[in-house]
């Protein structure tokens, strides 16, 4: 025991530390200091399954909602999803965005008579 203690303190000098499950969760919940969003509306599975909390099947059933009833319009609509509850939501929450929708671009403009 006191042999596997010493080796992994010495990886741990190498690698940055030993990763636990108390400092992912502590990473997780500080929100993303890494930058990367994804907009359910267009994310690939997967994009999806990067996310803190979402496994195969979760991301299959967003992909689902999205292709049988529309865009999500926000990201509390993800609530509708089963699976997808408020601690899962605050989870992801910081790695979603919702991207305005396109707008149709203005008419060609029209002969003019200038005033005459």
């Amino acid at each position: 025991m006191l042999v596997m203690t010493l080796w992994l303190t010495s990886l741990a000098m190498f690698a940055g530390g030993i990763v636990t499950a108390d400092s992912q969760t502590a990473a997780s919940s500080a929100g993303n200091t890494t930058g990367y969003r994804v907009d359910p509306n267009t994310a690939r599975r997967e994009e999806l399954l990067q996310l803190p909390r979402v496994g195969p099947a979760l991301a299959d059933r967003i992909i689902t909602r999205r292709e049988s009833t529309g865009p999500y319009r926000s990201i509390d609509d993800l609530l509708e999803i089963p699976g997808i509850g408020d601690v899962t939501l605050a989870a992801i929450r910081p790695f979603l965005r919702i991207a305005p929708a396109p707008s149709s671009p203005a008419p060609p403009a029209g002969p003019t008579d200038n005033g005459l």
